[in-house]
Order: C-alpha cells, then structure tokens, then sequence
C-alpha cells in the first residue's frame, strides 16, 4: 500500500511528497527527493538546505551549501578568497591578507611587522603606526629614542648624539665625537691627542710629536722645559725666560734680554750703574739713579762711576774725567785730564740722558775686556809678569770697569797660569831643570 505518485504509483511515500520512498533521497523531507551530486545537500532550491552546486559534490556552508570546499573552512571555494587557507576567506581590502590576519582589514596595507595589513609608506614591512621613521626603508625602531634608528645606531640601548667615530652613543659635550672614543669628553674642542702629550691636536703645535711647550706654540718638544719650543728656542738646552734677540735664553736680571746680549746684565734697572756699585755707594737700586747727585757737585752719579770717584763725595777738581769711550785719566783721544763732555756746562739734563745712553756702549766695552785679559794671563812668562796682569785686573773690578762675573773667570784663570808656571819650577835643584827667573821676588811674595 503506497500514496506515491511520481516515479512509481501506489508505493509507500512517508513524507508525502509524491516521490515513492524508494526514489526519494530524502524519504523524510517533503521538501526534497532528489541529490544529483549525492553530497547529501538537496537539488530543490526551495526545500531544506537547499544545494548551492547541485551537480557538484561540496560540504560548504558559507554563504551556500553543498559546494567544494578544499580547504575546509567551511566557506565555498568560489566565495573563498583562500580557498586553500582554512584560516581565511575573506579579504575586504583587496591588499592580499586575509580579514583574520588584517589589523587594518578595510584598509588596503602591506606591513607585515608591528601591525599587519596596515598602510607602509617606507615599504620597509614596518607599518607606518608602529614605524619610528615611516619615510626611511633602512629605519623603523629607536629604542633609546635618540632619534637614530637602531640599525645605525651603534649604541641602541644609551641615547646620544654621536656622529664622528660611531652613530647615537652619548656625547657629553656635543662635539660629534663619542665619549668612548673621545679623549677629552668634557672639551667640545678636543677630541684626539695623537700623541698622548695631555694637549688637544686641534691645540697642539705639533700634534705628531709629544711636548709640553708654551711659547709660541702650545704642545710641542721642550727639552730644556722653559716653556719655549725647541724649534723656536735660541738656547734648547739652557733654560731660559729672554724674548729677544732670540727666546729661550738665560735672563737673569728679567729684562727680557738674552744675557749673552745683555750690556745690562748687572744692572737690574737698566740705569747704566751695575747693582754692586749702587749697593756699594748706598744708592737706591732705581731707575732714575743714573742722574741723581747725592754730593752735590754737580756731577751725576753716572759721571761719578766713569770717573771712579765716590758719588757720596764733593769733589771740587776730580782727578779723572772719562766718558764712556775712555779710560779714567783720557778724553777719548789719548791726552789730556779734561772730559769729553761737561754735563753741567753743556746744558745739564740732555747731556747727562746722552751720557746715560752712552753707558749702554761702554757695558758692551767692559764685556769686550776679559777675552783681552785672558789672552795677557795666557801669554804671562813667569810670576811677575801674571802679578801684573791680576793687579790691573782688579782695578778694573773695584772701579766697575770689569762685570763681577767677568772677574770670577779671570780669577780662575789667574789660579790656572800660577799654577803651571810653578810647575816648570817645581825642582829647581834638579840640573836639568831650567831655574826660575825671578826666585827673590817669588819668595818675597808668598802669595805667588
């Protein structure tokens, strides 16, 4: 007994849909009877899970049933826009990433990193929100937010300012150089110190070779350690504080003037009178001592010491009357007691100022001697002889004529001549020994 009436007539039809049940692919859906496809989805667009592709074998469920589905995601291959991917199927932007992945799914974006399927303008996979330098491809993180990306930054972790020897390490004074390899990290105009004097190169005369030079220039060679460089220094191996005519030298008095070309060497205030006679006389060590009169007799003090007579003293007729030119006792011609110049009759005070310079020239006389007296003492034959020379000797030293240390080498070399000529007589009663010429007085002066 049956009620089907398509296909078969009078068969059992247990849904009632005409289809005997032994047609009907779904004999307990009157809504569906046939699955052409037999992926158990009926053919009937109308009936019960209707088959979207109803001639081809699918499990999909989005957004219609029945359709290939490869990758299984539910979704129908031809609505999948990776069919081959279960984790996606739609990409609403079209930029190639899946809505799933997309943080940025309406927004067409490439980046890959930070945040992906966003917008990249530098192309560097880097979204542009996440980018530290969204213009830079080579750039995208600061970590020590210098504002140098950490790629080129060669000390990611410590912001800095660095740019010379390595990128974005600290600069403590901003100079360019890193305070790893900057010798003077406190100097902003030093950086290196080739060769390890202490002084900057930029500062440094001689950046090559180590010094601790002054003058002129700062930081080169000083052996006699005065200030001056040796390339500059007249005398590299006397220390000394002269500015002319060449630096470097010895300059005791501190006039400035190498003492070797000092005429003033003794004479601290440069008046024309050396220190041991003002000291001597109880003058005052000034500069204006020069023209003073102490005795009152009209001459100058300077007069005074030309002539050898005591400026403490009146002399009505001095018995000598010398110039600079002169020898106590000369005019400067060879004859005659009378001065070359007078500087009360001439006029006083500009007689005496040409009279003080010309005390400069005969210091520069003085110093000229002793290379006179060393040849006499050299030349001297016998005690006699070397007495004489040594008495002259110091009467040039008691009148000034002669530097005290100019007579300090004179002395010496006296003691030197004595003592070889009283070699030659050491055995005079030896017969091959030549007899000294002159026993009597050599006995009679002990002290020769």
């Amino acid at each position: 007994w049956g009620n089907s009436t398509i296909g078969l007539n009078g068969c059992p039809d247990q849904d009632g849909d005409g289809w005997p049940d032994s047609m009907d692919d779904f004999p307990s859906d009157p809504t569906q009877w046939n699955d052409t496809d037999m992926d158990g989805y009926g053919d009937n667009p109308n009936g019960t899970n209707p088959d979207a592709c109803p001639s081809e074998a699918g499990n999909s469920t989005l957004p219609g049933l029945g359709c290939p589905d490869q990758d299984g995601d539910t979704w129908a291959d031809q609505n999948d826009s990776f069919p081959l991917d279960p984790q996606e199927w739609a990409d609403q932007d079209d930029d190639g990433i899946g809505d799933n992945a997309d943080d940025c799914p309406t927004v067409f974006g490439t980046s890959i990193y930070g945040r992906i399927g966003c917008i990249d303008g530098d192309d560097d996979g880097w979204a542009d929100s996440y980018d530290a330098f969204p213009s830079d491809p080579t750039e995208w993180t600061d970590s020590d937010s210098d504002g140098v990306g950490n790629n080129a930054d060669q000390c990611p972790t410590q912001a800095g300012s660095s740019t010379e020897d390595r990128v974005g390490c600290p600069d403590s004074d901003g100079d360019g150089w890193s305070d790893q390899g900057d010798q003077f990290p406190s100097d902003p105009n030093e950086w290196a110190d080739s060769d390890a004097d202490g002084i900057g190169d930029n500062a440094d005369g001689c950046p090559l070779e180590s010094g601790n030079s002054t003058r002129p220039k700062i930081g080169c060679p000083d052996t006699d350690q005065d200030g001056w460089a040796d390339a500059n220094d007249s005398c590299p191996l006397v220390p000394g504080n002269s500015t002319e005519p060449g630096p470097g030298c010895p300059d005791l008095d501190h006039d400035g003037i190498d003492d070797a070309q000092d005429p003033f060497l003794n004479d601290t205030d440069n008046d024309g009178l050396p220190n041991q006679w003002e000291e001597d006389h109880g003058l005052l060590n000034g500069s204006d001592d020069a023209l003073g009169d102490p005795d009152g007799d009209g001459r100058t003090n300077i007069d005074e010491y030309y002539a050898g007579t005591d400026p403490n003293v009146f002399d009505e007729e001095p018995e000598d009357n010398v110039t600079p030119d002169s020898e106590p006792g000369s005019n400067g011609t060879g004859g005659g007691d009378q001065p070359l110049v007078d500087p009360v009759d001439a006029g006083g005070f500009i007689v005496s100022i040409i009279l003080a310079i010309a005390g400069v020239a005969w210091v520069i006389i003085r110093r000229r001697k002793m290379p006179h007296y060393l040849a006499e003492i050299d030349g001297a034959l016998d005690m006699r002889g070397l007495a004489s020379v040594w008495d002259e000797i110091k009467r040039k030293l008691d009148k000034g004529r002669i530097l005290a240390q100019h007579g300090v080498v004179l002395k010496e070399a006296v003691d030197g001549r004595r003592e070889e000529l009283e070699g030659l007589w050491e055995e005079w009663d030896d017969p091959d020994l030549e007899a000294p010429p002159e026993p009597d007085w050599y006995y009679e002066n002990p002290g020769w």
